[in-house]
């Protein structure tokens, strides 16, 4: 395995940022599943439920992204539903800042958490 390999299969660290305060509050953790080039994200306030963030575009230098949420039927998957969109840029130095409903603050995904 090389080495960044070993980076994507660490947790990635998840923030809640509040945008007034300026204050980040833990919210969980991401991996990412390789298989899918998608990352899975658990999060602390919904910890049974499946969150999944894809890379759907990019422009310039920008990725955009969608958070979608599955939705169980007798324990399987079956469907999955948007609920956030989010992107990354040199701005916001790899991270990807999300913005899910019905939340008001911003979820922000920690690309290199050394």
């Amino acid at each position: 395995m090389d080495e960044n390999q070993q980076t994507f299969n660490r947790p990635l660290l998840l923030w809640w940022h509040d945008i007034e305060s300026k204050k980040d509050i833990p919210a969980g953790v991401a991996f990412f599943e390789a298989k899918y080039g998608e990352y899975r994200l658990k999060i602390d306030i919904h910890p049974d439920t499946l969150y999944f963030l894809r890379p759907i575009s990019s422009e310039s230098d920008s990725v955009l992204y969608r958070v979608e949420v599955a939705i169980k039927r007798d324990e399987q998957i079956y469907q999955r539903r948007i609920v956030g969109e989010g992107f990354s840029s040199p701005r916001t130095n790899g991270d990807v800042y999300l913005e899910l409903g019905p939340y008001s603050k911003t979820l922000i995904m920690e690309m290199y958490n050394d």
